[in-house]
């Protein structure tokens, strides 16, 4: 390995790599759950219940390809940011896009409100929450020259 590489690696602070790490086991697990919910078969969204199954049969389209987007561009994005690229920035950006469309698109056209209640409310507020978490911080480690 490069000298060179290893001393620029070895002045990143530690909070750097917890965060890139714990950002890709996120949004990995966001990306787990977006195939599951794409693949889902018609028996599985038989056995739920009826208000499940409702918001199952009505999310459109481009709710769809937000949650795509979403999970796609945040795993790429923690992964070059691993790679301490600054092409992570605006991948991140895609990915909270890609929240905001999802979401507003969930909450304004299906019953998600009724399925998901109060708890699914603090999960979609700590999933905007990261994504805008995730944009603030690779933008802090360009700023630092810790990505290039």
């Amino acid at each position: 390995m490069d000298s060179s590489f290893e001393k620029s690696v070895n002045k990143l602070p530690k909070a750097f790599w917890v965060i890139g790490i714990l950002g890709l086991l996120w949004n990995l697990m966001g990306l787990g759950a977006f195939f599951y919910d794409m693949t889902i078969s018609d028996e599985a969204i038989a056995a739920l219940d009826p208000a499940m199954q409702e918001m199952y049969a009505t999310t459109p389209i481009i709710s769809k390809i937000g949650y795509g987007i979403a999970t796609i561009c945040g795993t790429l994005g923690c992964v070059l940011l691993l790679l301490r690229k600054k092409i992570a920035l605006p991948v991140f950006i895609v990915s909270l896009i890609g929240v905001a469309v999802q979401n507003i698109a969930n909450f304004s056209m299906t019953n998600a409100m009724e399925v998901v209640g109060g708890s699914g409310l603090s999960l979609l507020l700590l999933v905007i929450a990261f994504a805008v978490f995730l944009v603030t911080h690779s933008k802090k480690a360009i700023d630092h020259n810790w990505i290039t």
